[in-house]
């Protein structure tokens, strides 16, 4: 098994190792358990998040194995290229690579813990949303597109937060999909981006509000794009699912 562990964390060496294994079974707090498994190891007043990918299927092992990264790869990379560019996010501790026989199976990284709420409940299941959390993780997108990140799974799951001040402090997890570009990148590309933020409407249409004016864009024109880019994403998420029921899956 491939295994890198961040130079921060070699005197962890040997427990951090053993992480992989403690998986299967009862050693842990089960943070999540669906299509990855997440769960929370102590030691030595140290907190280790693990997050288990879901098995490879066969064209996504030969894919890992010889013509890109692993998503627990590019977790690893991608906090600390967040970090650089100015964004919080859980440090990166280790990933590990399972390839029995020479082929990717599947992979595992390695993270410190942050225990800040996700920001969903707080926007998306309360009829009277936090106008000002909304607005600050407005803001913070908008600084992500101005330093180049294009947040791969963008929903607000994703968003943790934390009161300072008058403000908020948000952290971002599940970052493995991001995008890094060298500038800001295209009106399009923001626009596809933001699609999967909410499904909640009058939600979404205060945040974009927020969000063109730190971007210095039309609001009309932002509402518009991100609108018709979510209609077509809810409707080919509408026929897949109903291709799913015709097939029994």
């Amino acid at each position: 098994m491939k295994a890198v562990i961040h130079p921060h964390y070699q005197k962890f060496a040997a427990f951090i190792s053993a992480l992989p294994e403690k998986m299967s079974g009862n050693e842990g707090k089960l943070l999540y358990r669906g299509r990855n498994v997440v769960k929370l190891f102590e030691h030595e007043g140290e907190q280790f998040v693990v997050k288990q990918f879901k098995k490879a299927h066969l064209f996504q092992r030969i894919a890992y194995t010889f013509f890109r990264r692993t998503k627990a790869e590019r977790a690893y990379l991608y906090a600390g290229e967040l970090r650089s560019r100015g964004f919080d996010t859980p440090h990166e501790i280790a990933y590990f690579e399972d390839a029995p026989g020479g082929l990717f199976q599947t992979g595992y990284f390695v993270s410190s813990y942050c225990d800040y709420p996700t920001a969903y409940p707080a926007l998306v299941k309360t009829e009277d949303y936090d106008k000002k959390l909304a607005a600050s993780i407005a803001e913070h997108l908008a600084a992500l597109h101005r330093k180049g990140v294009l947040f791969g799974d963008l929903n607000l799951n994703n968003f943790l937060y934390h009161p300072k001040g008058d403000a908020y402090e948000l952290v971002l997890i599940d970052t493995n999909r991001s995008t890094f570009r060298s500038g800001v990148p295209s009106f399009e590309e923001c626009m596809l981006n933001l699609q999967t933020l909410t499904h909640r409407r009058d939600l979404l249409e205060d945040m974009l509000a927020t969000y063109s004016k730190a971007m210095g864009w039309p609001k009309e024109q932002v509402v518009e794009g991100v609108f018709k880019a979510l209609d077509r994403f809810e409707a080919r998420r509408s026929r897949k699912k109903k291709f799913k029921r015709m097939l029994g899956i």
